[in-house]
């Protein structure tokens, strides 16, 4: 902040999507300029760095320095320099079994910070749990784990392939995992719609153990991730 403003350096808020402020960020003419730039960066989903001051000393719709200037009108005539952060929640992983590689999974998931949903049916703590009535077709999942293992696979498969998640993972051996790639095809699934199909699902780094298994599916995740191979 630069001379007489209602916000104080360090102040915080949080802007929702949906035009919400929670917190404090100083007077109406700064929120004005704050829920504009918010807008900006959720659209974008990249950083905003704005200045709100006095308009008789504006010069340019930027400044030298890169920020995008804002108007305004307050007597008080400060500057106020506002970072704003677009933050979105990540997607929720889907996980299909009950089996001990879908409980690792849940497990390691809760670990690594990896937000879990319910599908068709789940591994839950309660192994007996049925949420077979669970609707997920709002849940818009980055990665899909189908952890069967011969107990619905196909209503698994299919309720995966009828989603948007670009990353399924199915545990299965090559072979298995051919013998449902052409199942899926026969069905009229397409070629490209399959290239989302991840089998054998993880790492080759030897796993052969439900953990181990879990745990390389966790790696692979990681590494689509990180290399921004799910656009």
């Amino acid at each position: 902040t630069h001379g007489a403003t209602a916000a104080s350096p360090g102040a915080k808020a949080l802007i929702t999507k949906g035009g919400d402020i929670i917190g404090f960020t100083g007077g109406g003419c700064l929120r004005s300029a704050i829920l504009k730039a918010s807008k900006t960066a959720i659209a974008e989903q990249k950083p905003q760095f704005i200045r709100s001051q006095p308009k008789d000393t504006i010069e340019a719709a930027q400044d030298e320095e890169g920020m995008t200037v804002y108007p305004s009108s307050c007597p008080s005539r400060g500057e106020v320099d506002v970072f704003i952060e677009p933050i979105s929640p990540r997607s929720p992983v889907i996980i299909h079994g009950e089996t001990e590689t879908a409980h690792a999974m849940m497990e390691l998931c809760e670990f690594m910070d990896f937000t879990t949903a319910p599908s068709g049916r789940i591994a839950h703590n309660d192994a007996t749990a049925d949420t077979s009535g669970v609707d997920i077709s709002d849940y818009n999942s980055e990665f899909t784990i189908i952890a069967t293992q011969g107990r619905g696979d196909k209503a698994a498969l299919v309720k995966a392939m009828d989603s948007t998640c670009p990353n399924i993972f199915f545990v299965a051996s090559s072979k298995k995992a051919d013998h449902w790639r052409q199942q899926l095809r026969d069905i009229g699934y397409s070629d490209l719609e399959l290239e989302r199909l991840i089998s054998p699902a993880g790492l080759d780094f030897g796993a052969r153990h439900p953990k181990e298994i879990a745990l390389s599916i966790i790696a692979q995740m990681i590494e689509i991730r990180r290399k921004g191979k799910n656009t």
